[in-house]
């Protein structure tokens, strides 16, 4: 419905899509313009957050985060969970010349002829429209390449119809607080939109939409061209993450080497990372993060890792590690959108990461992909074996106890009907197995 009657109820939008359920110590990340040109960034408890909104209300071009992070920074090394996905369309002011009711029209029809299902929301910028989908429950961050993928998905496929911008998918992004003026029109951020099931916001489980999304559009698939399906050419600043099979791998290499500092208690109040792995730890993130973000944002990401890990290095030092890394990822980007083949990000095998960060057998098992070649073969080969399993049972195949059990029970009645005067062949056809079947069973239960 066109929601004008529920502002008053969907004022506090964002309560919607944060939640206190993830870590106690969860934030939520604003941004504001301010008169004199200047911004103000910063991330408050989510606690506090009906406090703040409140507090600026009907204030111009403040904005707030639709992940929750896990300190003071807003950014993908800090993030906790997200509680939703978006889409920010027509931000050239095409669709807000339809008015409230035509943009909705035209956004549920992209979506609809998209294959997406629809939005939870729609909020009207001042300018443009995000559409939202709500999760049913939190994605925490270890999850994020998954949710890039379905939110990259999404932004693919209404980029021709609706405009929506390739630059705000980026999961730290901050959107136009609901109540809040956009100084470029003067008018007012509000919900235009809500798609309600038993008087309740509808929500969707973030596996049924990656399952949804992440396979083929019906239009690709029969090789017919959709107009929907327009994508903008990559630029520097609009370079994809986790779209590769490698930007995944480096997603979980990230995971694991945090997972590690966890482990051996390399955390911010230990004083972070020693020496001795202090340097090697901070580059080998920063590899990570270069093919897991963008170049606008990779120098953020790294700059909160090193207050968080490397405290006792100084912004120099930082930057001096870190340095070439940044070079050969934007040596890739530049070769990319030159139309060249050229990958000149670094590369390294799990086998020689494990030796260089001197991980154990005992902290592998509590590793991704970060293992020896040893356990990484264990490994497949437990999953083959269940892969295999998996296939038998659905194919109708049983397990071992319950096999044993029905051949029992079969051995039995054959015996009963043996004893009754029936032949092996009348007891075949009886039960429905072969004469050779029957013989068998009976004598191996005699036996």
């Amino acid at each position: 419905m066109v929601a004008a009657a529920m502002q008053s109820t969907l004022f506090d939008e964002p309560t919607l899509y944060h939640t206190m359920q993830s870590c106690t110590t969860a934030t939520f990340g604003t941004f504001a313009k301010m008169a004199n040109g200047r911004t103000a960034s910063k991330c408050y408890p989510v606690e506090e957050m009906t406090t703040w909104i409140n507090a600026v209300r009907g204030r111009p071009d403040t904005y707030i985060s639709q992940a929750q992070f896990r300190g003071k920074r807003r950014c993908i090394a800090e993030i906790d969970s997200l509680g939703s996905l978006w889409a920010d369309c027509g931000d050239d002011g095409e669709l807000a010349k339809l008015g409230h009711s035509g943009a909705v029209k035209a956004i549920l029809a992209a979506c609809d002829d998209a294959e997406l299902p629809s939005p939870s929301l729609i909020v009207f910028s001042g300018r443009g429209y995000h559409a939202k989908w709500l999760f049913t429950e939190r994605l925490f961050w270890a999850l994020l390449d998954q949710w890039n993928a379905v939110e990259c998905t999404i932004i693919q496929r209404l980029r021709g119809s609706l405009n929506a911008d390739p630059l705000a998918k980026d999961a730290s992004r901050v959107l136009r607080l609901v109540g809040t003026i956009n100084t470029k029109t003067g008018l007012t951020s509000c919900v235009v939109y809500d798609e309600t099931e038993n008087n309740e916001i509808i929500r969707y489980s973030f596996d049924d939409l990656h399952r949804l999304l992440t396979t083929p559009l019906k239009a690709a698939r029969n090789k017919r061209t959709s107009p929907n399906l327009v994508v903008a050419p990559r630029t520097l600043l609009s370079c994809e993450p986790f779209t590769s099979w490698e930007a995944g791998l480096w997603w979980r290499r990230y995971r694991d080497i945090r997972r590690l500092c966890a482990m051996r208690g390399w955390t911010p109040e230990n004083g972070g990372v020693p020496e001795g792995y202090r340097d090697l730890v901070l580059f080998l993130l920063s590899v990570c993060l270069s093919w897991v973000t963008t170049p606008l944002h990779w120098s953020n990401e790294v700059e909160a890792l090193g207050h968080q890990l490397v405290p006792t290095l100084t912004a120099t030092e930082r930057k001096q590690y870190t340095s070439t890394v940044y070079k050969r990822l934007m040596a890739t980007v530049k070769a990319n959108e030159a139309g060249c083949q050229g990958e000149a990000r670094y590369k390294y095998g799990n086998a020689k990461l494990v030796a260089l960060l001197d991980i154990s057998l005992l902290e592998m098992a509590s590793m991704e992909s970060l293992v020896s070649v040893e356990v990484a073969q264990t490994r497949k080969l437990i999953t083959q074996r269940q892969h295999k399993a998996e296939q038998r049972r659905n194919a109708g195949s049983v397990n071992r106890d319950t096999y044993l059990a029905t051949a029992a029970e079969r051995a039995q009645e054959a015996r009963k009907l043996l004893a009754e005067g029936l032949s092996y062949a009348q007891i075949a056809k009886k039960l429905g197995i072969s004469r050779r079947h029957v013989i068998r069973s009976v004598k191996v239960h005699y036996e």
